[in-house]
């Protein structure tokens, strides 16, 4: 997937893109905390899939990191997690020690003024998307 967004043509809709990376943490991707998000994601496999899935997640992440591939890594390691996620999350407010698991697994920051910040970059992007398809 992070691929074909690479190859998309330069275009006003396009450049939206490279707004949803900056506030997603695809460009601040470092071995250290991919190290942290991979570990919260075996640990969110482990306790959730209970089918080994994590020693492929660890091969994938093997890989990436063997090739530097560090922004594929944590772009990987977030849709893995919020395919685990989509399992579970009607039952999440039973589990509540789930709750800082995947706020590392999702490399949430706890600052509440940059995810409203983030958040409101975000809608703006998706807003002026709309508005460009509504015109063509």
């Amino acid at each position: 997937m992070l691929g074909e967004i690479r190859k998309l043509e330069k275009n006003q809709i396009n450049e939206q893109f490279s707004i949803v990376n900056e506030t997603s943490g695809i460009e601040r991707s470092t071995p250290s905390l991919l190290e942290r998000i991979l570990k919260s994601t075996i640990g969110l496999s482990d306790l959730l899939e209970k089918n080994n899935h994590s020693l492929l997640i660890q091969e994938q992440y093997d890989y990436f990191i063997k090739h530097s591939m560090l922004s594929d890594c944590y772009f990987y390691l977030g849709y893995i997690n919020k395919e685990i996620f989509s399992t579970f999350r009607d039952s999440i407010l039973k589990q509540p020690d789930l709750i800082h698991i995947l706020k590392i697994s999702f490399d949430i920051d706890v600052d509440p003024n940059l995810l409203e910040n983030q958040a409101n970059l975000i809608q703006k992007s998706s807003n002026d998307i709309l508005e460009s398809i509504s015109r063509h």
